[in-house]
């Protein structure tokens, strides 16, 4: 196809033929010139139609990809403006270029406008100290891109928010200058509900104290450090005595209750490192860090006596029950908690052989 410039001087050359034409003084127009003239505005109609009809086309690609181009920003910005999950852009120093409304709602902001205006620096507005949003920034930088990142920021209210943070650091050519780009995910319930689950799958759900495997996974940490440090270890077995018998005469309600109340009245004889665990049914363990055999009979006695004065009063009913006592001492040479548990278990059957209500200590572990 011929440039432009060439099309136009054609056009100049045939226009000026044709004025020649006209002026001349013969009195017809030669056929010869008048067949080149019209060959030549033929030749020009058909380069004006392709090029009209290029025109069109393009002109009809260009409105199609300024349709799509409508739509998907349409589409970005509904996302944008109504998703549950929080997007922005800032600076890498922490000031806030543009926010959608659910960031505002996850930081507990009217809206949007409103978290702009108010967060100027988000190393002071969000994050706990400028030192914190300085570490994330290194770790921005480092990686380019982050993933799932765990943090702890702060509401406008000053409420601690957990989130997850999908960052990455751009080079933006219109404001020559690095920014980041972000979605936050708020899992701050997700959290709550992890530790709710981790605590039941640790705790006895009838009494609330620890259940018999995380009193293992405990107790073998206590006998491993005492192992290593040489220090006193105890273990109290407990059993509460004729417990079929208080099932069977007032029903395994109120047997729930004896035990629930005879876990709070233990719990209150102990120290915060102590370790308190409901071995199944009846049956309860105490372990006692840095503590030796005189020790350790000092607080199965006064255990010993808290259940047998206490009454476990149900509407009318009052029920009176006795607990019998096993201890058992950990020294470095035994075999570990397993054996420790076993000895502090015959000791108490050796209890309740003798009278129920009472306390036996083991001389097995040596």
């Amino acid at each position: 196809m011929k440039s432009d410039f060439s099309l136009f001087s054609d056009e100049e050359q045939i226009i000026a033929q044709g004025k020649a034409l006209l002026a001349a003084d013969a009195e017809t127009v030669p056929a010869d010139s008048f067949r080149g003239l019209l060959s030549g505005y033929a030749k020009l109609y058909r380069q004006s139609t392709r090029l009209v009809k290029m025109g069109d086309r393009m002109q009809g690609q260009l409105n199609s990809l300024n349709e799509q181009l409508t739509k998907s920003e349409e589409k970005y910005r509904r996302l944008f403006e109504g998703g549950v999950q929080g997007v922005y852009r800032s600076t890498l120093e922490g000031r806030l270029l543009d926010i959608n409304p659910a960031m505002a709602r996850i930081f507990g902001y009217d809206s949007a406008e409103e978290m702009l205006i108010m967060v100027r620096d988000m190393g002071k507005g969000l994050f706990l100290s400028r030192d914190h949003y300085n570490a994330f920034v290194v770790v921005l930088r480092q990686q380019g891109v982050l993933k799932d990142h765990p943090l702890e920021l702060r509401r406008r209210n000053g409420d601690m928010v957990h989130v997850e943070v999908h960052a990455q650091d751009l080079y933006s050519d219109s404001e020559e200058t690095h920014v980041v780009e972000a979605l936050v995910v708020d899992v701050t319930d997700k959290q709550r509900m992890l530790k709710e689950l981790e605590a039941l799958a640790r705790t006895d759900c009838l009494t609330r104290i620890w259940n018999r495997r995380y009193f293992f996974e405990l107790g073998q940490r206590e006998v491993a450090r005492a192992r290593r440090n040489g220090s006193p270890l105890t273990l109290i077995f407990f059993d509460v005595d004729h417990f079929k018998r208080i099932n069977d005469t007032h029903g395994h309600d109120a047997g729930d209750s004896v035990l629930k109340e005879i876990a709070v009245l233990v719990r209150e004889h102990l120290r915060q490192l102590d370790i308190f665990g409901r071995m199944g049914g009846e049956e309860f363990a105490v372990l006692l860090p840095e503590t030796d055999l005189d020790r350790a009979e000092q607080v199965a006695e006064k255990l010993r006596q808290a259940i047998a004065h206490h009454d476990v009063v149900l509407g009318q009913t009052r029920i009176n029950c006795t607990a019998s006592f096993g201890l058992a001492l950990f020294e470095n040479e035994s075999e570990g908690l397993d054996c420790l548990l076993c000895a502090a278990d015959q000791a108490m059957y050796s209890a309740k052989s003798n009278g129920r209500n009472s306390i036996h200590t083991s001389t097995q572990i040596k």
